[in-house]
């Protein structure tokens, strides 16, 4: 996930749809919030700060912060769908 969110991070990389819908999934399924549905083209930044900031929380085994990172994103996706 962290992996993946920096390389979306980099000019020029190509957002994967599926690929970022199942790294929502595999969030949700921990327990952690990820947006149910988001426009990858308008939220891009947004998606690429939650994989990278929420992955390596996950990766470095600190859950309960993940899980808070994550919830704090949830005001940002909301926004971008306006």
């Amino acid at each position: 996930m962290a992996r993946y969110g920096n390389y979306l991070g980099q000019f020029g990389s190509m957002p994967d749809r599926a690929k970022i819908k199942s790294y929502f999934h595999s969030a949700r399924e921990f327990g952690i919030w990820a947006p149910d549905t988001v426009n990858i083209n308008r939220a891009e930044k947004l998606i690429t700060e939650y994989l990278m900031n929420v992955g390596t929380m996950l990766r470095d085994g600190h859950f309960k912060e993940a899980k808070q990172a994550a919830k704090e994103s949830k005001a940002a996706f909301s926004a971008s769908k306006r």
